[in-house]
């Protein structure tokens, strides 16, 4: 008997399907990890801009968010180890907070002092204290990105890397 074979067999259905099961593993895990990865960025980076913004605001002098401020000292940004901070306007021997953010989808890892309090002074934008190094860390794939801020000059912040 002579006859031609029409379909696939059982085992060759198996087989295919295995591997595209490991192939849509693979593809997960890693774009689950990138994803992780671009909200670890993204928040470092959120912070980041946020002091940059206090330091900037402090050299211009920028008292618009508070009018009748006769004695301005800075802008800080107030950071507790919950994952939350605020920027604050320092006039009048008075602090005032203007804005509260909080981390998202990664936490500080052992922020010290904590809670830290950043606080730029006038006419330099200069940090009131010694340099201080702010680490933000996505426990879902274990990295971590470190934020420099020195007492004078820009601030600084890492690649992402293993902690």
């Amino acid at each position: 008997m002579n006859y031609l074979q029409k379909g696939f067999t059982l085992i060759e259905v198996i087989i295919v399907v295995g591997i595209i099961g490991i192939v849509i593993a693979g593809s997960t895990r890693i774009y689950t990890f990138t994803v992780a990865e671009r909200q670890l960025d993204k928040e470092a980076d959120g912070l980041m801009n946020i002091l940059q913004r206090a330091k900037d605001r402090t050299v211009a002098r920028d008292v618009s968010s508070l009018p009748g401020c006769t004695n301005f000292v800075g802008y800080s940004v107030f950071i507790q180890s919950s994952g939350a901070f605020e920027e604050r306007i320092l006039c009048d021997l008075t602090s005032t907070t203007l804005d509260q953010h909080s981390l998202t989808n990664v936490v500080f890892n052992s922020l010290s002092p904590s809670p830290m309090q950043l606080t730029f002074t006038y006419p330099y934008g200069s940090l009131d204290t010694i340099t201080r190094v702010i680490q933000i860390k996505s426990a879902r794939i274990n990295k971590c990105i470190t934020i420099t801020v020195p007492q004078l000059g820009p601030i600084n912040m890492s690649d992402t890397f293993p902690c």
